[in-house]
């Protein structure tokens, strides 16, 4: 399993991990949705998601509610930052 980059605790009480993404969780999210950008945020995050080390399913995913989910969100969205352009 890949390090882990945060752990969000969700008002569910629940705890996620979140594991440091890497160019093979994008492809594999890639490969699995065929790139269409409505599902491929939900396999990106049942590829980068996990509770007690379990990884989380697409449908609990679409459960949860719409504030949970939007946490979890920006724990994904903060590491698909394109790197800051420095002025030489």
């Amino acid at each position: 399993m890949s390090e882990f980059f945060t752990q969000v605790k969700l008002n569910l009480g629940q705890k996620v991990d979140v594991v440091e993404l890497k160019g093979k969780h994008l492809f594999k999210a890639m490969k699995e949705t065929g790139s269409e950008s409505g599902t491929y945020v939900k396999h990106l995050m049942a590829n980068a998601l996990f509770i007690d080390g379990e990884p989380v399913t697409v449908d609990w995913l679409e459960d949860l509610p719409a504030n949970e989910l939007l946490t979890l969100l920006d724990a994904i969205n903060i590491q698909l930052e394109p790197p800051k352009q420095y002025k030489l």
